[in-house]
């Protein structure tokens, strides 16, 4: 299925129009304590590897969704103004992104938000999706995810962090959710002896792998900046 570019809009016939309903318009954004875990494969040793990327979150226009109004009550505003008094920064809507092209390649364009035509209206998502339309007449279905260029929006958030757009995480924030993992593992620690089922112990080895593969992800990241307070000189 052909991609178009960041920002554009699918031009369809009324019959072509995707059977799918309206979306509203959104941003994106992120929060520098939400962090997650990614595994990237297996180095020669056998041990797994991976990082760390920031979580990027849709912020909806949708009245009623995040305390969001009508647009004639004040609309996204005053929510948006919310969201970033609780630490959330928000993305420039036509900021520069990564994606796949037809070719397979990672590209970059500007703009993280496409227009499909739907049949009820715009439908606004992000420019990693690809509709897939399965069915046919008041059957048909559109698929979201099957062709979602996940590879591409993984690019982009490691890319912004290369790029200082998103600073580096805080290790303490890293530092709480390798704790969580260890937890993870303690809790099944004495049920995978050497006589437990082979998928007790499968799992267990698993969890582990990925506690060690945090944590030698986690030491890769540099020092993160500390903000310090002012002596009391009083």
């Amino acid at each position: 299925m052909a991609r178009l570019a960041p920002q554009g809009r699918r031009d369809k016939a009324a019959d072509e129009r995707l059977p799918a309903p309206p979306r509203p318009e959104f941003e994106l954004m992120w929060h520098p304590v939400i962090w997650g875990y990614e595994t990237t494969g297996v180095d020669k040793e056998g041990n797994l590897t991976g990082e760390w990327l920031p979580g990027i979150r849709k912020f909806s226009y949708d009245p009623g969704v995040h305390g969001i109004k009508a647009p004639d009550k004040g609309g996204h505003f005053e929510a948006k103004a919310h969201f970033e008094k609780e630490g959330w920064v928000f993305l420039p809507i036509h900021m520069e992104v990564l994606y796949t092209n037809e070719d397979g390649k990672i590209v970059k364009g500007k703009g993280y938000r496409r227009i499909f035509d739907g049949v009820s209206g715009d439908i606004w998502h992000d420019v990693w999706a690809n509709p897939v339309v399965f069915g046919t007449g008041s059957r048909a279905k559109v698929d979201w995810q099957a062709e979602y260029d996940a590879a591409g929006k993984k690019e982009w958030r490691k890319w912004m962090v290369k790029t200082g757009i998103i600073p580096k995480p805080d290790r303490a924030v890293l530092a709480g959710k390798i704790k969580a993992q260890e937890r993870r593992v303690g809790r099944k620690a004495d049920e995978a002896h050497a006589g437990a089922a082979p998928i007790i112990v499968a799992n267990q080895t698993a969890k582990e792998a990925r506690l060690s593969a945090m944590i030698a992800a986690a030491d890769k990241i540099g020092p993160t900046k500390r903000i310090r307070g002012r002596h009391d000189d009083a």
